[in-house]
């Protein structure tokens, strides 16, 4: 899926800090204003000391997406 650069600049990065805890952030879709990813656990399922906490991402993700000056402000992250 093409994202445009901000956005898969963040979406990279986030990518990067998840994959110590073995998991990953998947787009799903995204329309302009919005995206929606999956995060996908790593092979031990949810862990107990997570670099970052997969309830927390759609916020910060949604940060770090202004800070890019990506056009996507809403997150929606599937679990």
């Amino acid at each position: 899926m093409d994202l445009e650069p901000g956005a898969a600049f963040v979406v990279d990065r986030f990518n990067r800090m998840l994959e110590g805890d073995g998991a990953r952030l998947d787009v799903v879709a995204t329309d302009g204003t919005s995206l929606t990813l999956q995060y996908v656990a790593g092979p031990d399922g949810a862990c107990d000391a997570c670099v970052l906490d997969p309830d927390d991402l759609d916020v910060l993700v949604a940060e770090a997406l202004v800070r890019q000056g990506a056009s996507a402000r809403t997150v929606t992250i599937l679990r």
